[in-house]
């Protein structure tokens, strides 16, 4: 009789230390591809803020230099 009821708590323990278990794994794996989304997302914000940047002062760069050629006759 008491090695039933330490069976069946046995039994009980180990279900649920697995399902936590998958559950944990599914959770890391979830926060893990959200994560990258995230990164993905940023990344390309900033690789776009970078080259709107860039083209402007290479703007400024070009009208520099035509001002500069303007003046002293390059």
């Amino acid at each position: 009789m008491v090695s039933n009821v330490f069976s069946i708590a046995e039994a009980m323990i180990g279900s649920v230390g697995g399902a936590a278990l998958i559950i944990v794994a599914l959770s890391t794996w979830l926060g893990k591809v959200w994560a990258n989304r995230i990164l993905d997302k940023d990344r390309l914000k900033y690789a776009s803020e970078l080259e709107q940047i860039r083209n402007k002062l290479n703007s400024e760069r070009e009208r520099s230099q035509f001002v500069f050629s303007l003046y002293f006759g390059g």
